[in-house]
């Protein structure tokens, strides 16, 4: 497999988590690894090791979506939602949001739009067999469970397959990924 620059942005097409340095959260309480960054949205993987508050940011859109093979609640200003792997939650940057992982801590993907610029959306694919992505798909994608292989080579859970790939890429085995799509923001009518 190889790991190289994108046809289009220059940036890697496939961004391991080992590859990337962690980094603290903005308010020091966790970790995560920045695996894309673009003008209208980022896309990361954190680690969820306890009972802890997310840092907040305003004026962004935040889509949380469960990695991995554990459990995750989430009180967002309040409202309980409890997550299973593969499932997403919406949120704005500046809720209040305090994560209970199991004992076992948590693996989340954010993707986060600044609101005025876009609106991400996110969709399940279940793997069983192959699930082919064209070099010209233009949809972030991200491995949620163990399974998946490309090109012979075992995918990490929070694996991203970024726009921008020289050819189509072919994911084998079974397993779940989640595909991002990012939307821009209609300009408001002018007067």
């Amino acid at each position: 497999m190889s790991v190289g620059p994108g046809a289009a942005t220059g940036a890697p097409a496939i961004v391991s988590p080992g590859s990337v340095v962690a980094e603290p959260w903005a308010n020091g309480l966790g970790i995560t690894r920045v695996l894309a960054r673009r003008l209208a949205w980022r896309l990361s993987l954190a680690e969820i090791r306890g009972r802890s508050v997310f840092s907040t940011f305003p004026d962004t859109d935040r889509l949380l979506v469960l990695a991995g093979d554990q459990q995750l609640t989430l009180a967002i200003d309040g409202a309980v939602h409890r997550l299973d792997p593969g499932d997403m939650v919406r949120f704005p940057g500046e809720a209040r949001v305090i994560p209970t992982p199991t004992s076992a801590g948590a693996l989340v993907v954010n993707l986060m739009t600044p609101r005025v610029l876009a609106r991400g959306e996110s969709r399940i694919a279940h793997v069983d067999g192959s699930l082919r992505i064209p070099a010209d798909d233009v949809e972030p994608a991200v491995v949620l469970t163990t399974g998946l292989s490309l090109e012979g080579e075992r995918l990490p859970v929070g694996t991203a397959l970024l726009p921008g790939a020289a050819a189509t890429r072919r994911l084998e085995g079974r397993g779940v990924v989640a595909r991002f799509s990012i939307h821009p923001v209609p300009a408001p009518p002018t007067a």
